[in-house]
């Protein structure tokens, strides 16, 4: 790890970004790609010294480590808080893709918190993985023949097939990227961030994944994810026999339950979820990129997609307090009772005291942003209305806001956060740190259209109902506010 301090107001402003440079090529960056990241980096050392330090000395920290095959650097400082109309230039290096993930976190008198990523494998990588390998047709003609199938939990060093199944039935269109470099996947395998089950065929060719994948390392929900089965062999049953051993590896791992973001330009993986015992819990509209389109399905022309979270509770849940905001008591209440979960709704809330605490990561190439609330505070309204001029800036199509529902002021926040643009998404149980999670979405001028979405049940067309519903309404009621 590299760590350099910059004290007062004399010391080298550029000494941090040349040496982050140094670091990324010595560790196989791309020149190009790194002068990018060294620009990045210059905008927000230069930033974090421009901020009012008050009575004490200018102090700014960077660290520059790699992680899960990406060069991460962390610019620190204890000024006055980000997010106040102080970074358009990180902002337009952030539109212009400057860096592909970036994070921003105001702690108040904790400081301010910067982060960025960039890939240190370049596409030439990628390119080489999949030589020879070729996009199956549509129509491409299923093998009808018996077959001995090999399940098992991948190694780290079989991530190189999984990259070529990927690219057989997705080409390069598949969301997730990183799935397309084994050095990343690799290296999540070995932080026991990803469990993956595979499947072989009699040839030791991998025809069929699916994967644990875990947001923290003390996360106790997964991911249930990346299933990808070639579309030869979808007649033979593969996503059972991968859920089957998916679940055994969830209670080796004493999870709380599994998660899935089904697609919703077919019904199928949301019917297997469904015969699993999962449940829907909302909607994430718009999340897929438009460019992103499946081999053998039909896609939506030029629309961003759309998932469907859906989650499987696991034996012995845990008893939570939940509290939600008014406008979506209703809704949570009817999750949770579909779940299963032992959830209190009913608990008084006391008003919020002091600053929010929350913090922003964006994701430059599915053009995503989500804001995630660690607590609740008085000003939260305020905060998320500066940062939302922010991710206006940086030109993200799509912003989700999670609230942490066993924080007591939710309660309190009322209907405020509809003036923002914020209309319902989802219940994620047990996504956050101190429990269930509610996530809000705004779509930033882009429209998503809801006719072309498949569902596979009568409640997950219910809970499009009410998101489309609540989408109106919020849009109805911010024109009435602008007409005044």
């Amino acid at each position: 790890m590299l760590v350099i301090e910059l004290n007062g107001d004399d010391a080298p402003a550029s000494a941090p970004g040349s040496a982050v440079n140094e670091l990324a090529l010595s560790l196989g960056m791309e020149s190009q790609t790194a002068r990018r990241l060294r620009v990045m980096v210059d905008e927000l050392v230069s930033l974090a010294r421009r901020r009012e330090h008050g009575d004490r000395p200018t102090h700014v920290r960077v660290r520059a480590w790699s992680e899960h095959g990406r060069l991460r650097v962390e610019v620190s400082d204890r000024g006055i808080p980000i997010f106040n109309d102080d970074a358009p230039v990180a902002h337009e290096l952030v539109r212009l893709g400057f860096v592909e993930q970036f994070e921003l976190r105001a702690h108040g008198r904790d400081g301010n918190i910067a982060t960025c990523s960039l890939p240190l494998s370049g596409d030439e990588q990628r390119d080489l993985l999949v030589a020879g390998e070729t996009i199956l047709p549509e129509d491409a003609e299923e093998e009808d023949h018996p077959e001995e199938f090999v399940v098992r939990a991948m190694e780290p060093t079989e991530c190189a097939g999984l990259a070529r199944l990927v690219y057989r039935c997705y080409g390069y269109g598949y969301p997730a990227e990183d799935i397309y470099y084994p050095d990343r996947m690799g290296a999540l395998i070995r932080d026991g961030l990803m469990h993956s089950a595979i499947i072989l065929n009699r040839d030791g060719e991998m025809i069929g994944h699916a994967a644990l994948t875990k947001a923290r390392e003390d996360s106790r929900v997964a991911e249930a994810g990346k299933l990808v089965v070639d579309p030869r062999y979808r007649s033979h049953g593969l996503a059972k026999k991968l859920a089957d051993f998916r679940l055994q590896q969830a209670n080796e791992l004493e999870l709380l339950g599994l998660w899935t973001e089904c697609v919703t330009n077919h019904p199928y993986s949301q019917r297997n979820q469904l015969k699993l015992g999962a449940v829907e819990s909302g909607i994430f509209l718009g999340i897929v990129p438009a460019d992103v389109s499946m081999v053998g399905l039909e896609n939506e022309p030029a629309a961003r997609g759309s998932l469907v979270p859906m989650y499987l509770p696991l034996p012995a849940p845990p008893e939570r307090e939940l509290y939600a905001p008014p406008p979506y008591g209703e809704v949570l209440s009817e999750i949770v009772k579909r779940l299963q979960l032992p959830r209190d709704t009913t608990a008084a809330a006391p008003e919020p005291t002091g600053p929010s605490r929350l913090s922003v990561s964006v994701n430059q190439t599915s053009s995503v942003a989500v804001i995630d609330v660690e607590t609740v505070g008085t000003d939260l309204v305020e905060q998320c209305d500066a940062r939302l001029t922010d991710l206006e800036d940086m030109r993200i199509d799509v912003v989700y806001l999670d609230l942490p529902l066993a924080d007591p002021g939710c309660a309190a926040l009322q209907d405020r956060l509809s003036n923002l643009g914020f209309f319902f998404s989802a219940l994620l149980p047990e996504s956050g740190r101190t429990g269930d999670t509610l996530r809000l979405q705004l779509l930033d001028h882009v429209h998503v259209p809801t006719g072309h979405i498949k569902l596979a049940s009568e409640w997950g067309e219910a809970l499009l109902s009410r998101c489309d519903e609540d989408r109106q309404r919020v849009e109805a009621q911010r024109r009435r506010r602008l007409s005044r």
